[in-house]
């Protein structure tokens, strides 16, 4: 499935934000730190997630008041940057614009997105109108995209990822591939149309079985790494991928959600990898030994 998609967003823009003291102080000291966007109508944050927290990272959390969600604590960090909420929510006003990454490494936020080259002239229009603004964002890339399966890889050697894959029976007879947005279209796909080689438009996930799954893991801020649809005439392929250090918690909105995820055949969790044959392109999800 992702193989066929890999490259259908060739272009991309990448920009970063100097984060300053916004950061908690100790992810300058961990690698594997997942975080997520907090936007609401009058605040913005990051959420971040660290699992397992030593003796030291203990204390400090207790100064961020901490929800926790088993072994996983999240403390979101509000920051005072409106100017990154006015470039971010611009942005994914692109309807065929999709999320590659979004991390940060303590002092910066880095984010990627990928889109088509038929958008370039609405993506540069926009980039026009907010170059009047004088602020800490720095454009670092608009050109030709690197690719989903190589923003993947790059998301899994900072963070590992889980791969869960879903299947269903639809009773729309439609054939496309489509991949989730981002958190700020909840709900929004891109859809490459049948094997991935048609027309690139966005899509509504709302009449999805997995919908209610997807959406639960959004209130609880649980931001998926992607999350991809193949539909084939009625048989449906889902692959959702999240941040390993995410799975327990899934686990547990997954049979909360049971009653609304119906029809629904949970094939297999198994760590993200992916194997590239000598001269070939062919690339596939395979089961990893665990980290050590």
């Amino acid at each position: 499935m992702l193989e066929k998609i890999d490259k259908r967003l060739d272009s991309s823009l990448s920009f970063t934000a100097a984060l300053g003291t916004m950061a908690p102080q100790f992810i300058n000291s961990r690698k594997d730190v997942p975080m997520s966007l907090y936007l609401h109508e009058k605040e913005m944050g990051f959420n971040f997630f660290v699992d397992s927290p030593n003796k030291e990272e203990t204390e400090l959390l207790r100064f961020y008041d901490p929800i926790r969600l088993g072994t996983l604590s999240m403390i979101t960090q509000l920051i005072d940057l409106q100017v990154l909420r006015l470039f971010y929510e611009n942005i994914a006003s692109v309807s065929r614009m999709v999320l590659g990454s979004f991390y940060s490494n303590g002092k910066y936020l880095f984010v990627d997105f990928r889109f088509p080259n038929t958008c370039l002239d609405e993506v540069n229009k926009i980039m026009k109108s907010l170059g009047s603004f004088s602020f800490d964002v720095s454009v670092t890339r608009l050109g030709p995209s690197k690719g989903l399966i190589n923003t993947l890889n790059e998301i899994e050697s900072r963070i590992p990822l889980t791969v869960v894959d879903f299947s269903y029976i639809d009773n729309n007879q439609e054939e496309y591939i489509s991949e989730w947005r981002t958190v700020f279209d909840p709900l929004g796909a891109v859809s490459y149309g049948k094997d991935g080689k048609g027309d690139i438009e966005r899509i509504d996930l709302s009449k999805s079985p997995l919908a209610p799954l997807l959406s639960l893991l959004l209130k609880d801020k649980l931001q998926p790494a992607g999350f991809f649809e193949n539909h084939t005439g009625g048989r449906v392929q889902s692959k959702l991928i999240i941040p390993t250090i995410f799975a327990k918690a899934f686990f547990i909105r997954y049979f909360s959600a049971t009653e609304k995820v119906t029809g629904i055949d949970l094939q297999r969790i198994v760590p993200y990898g992916t194997t590239k044959k000598a001269g070939d392109e062919t690339t596939q999800i395979n089961a990893l030994p665990p980290r050590s």
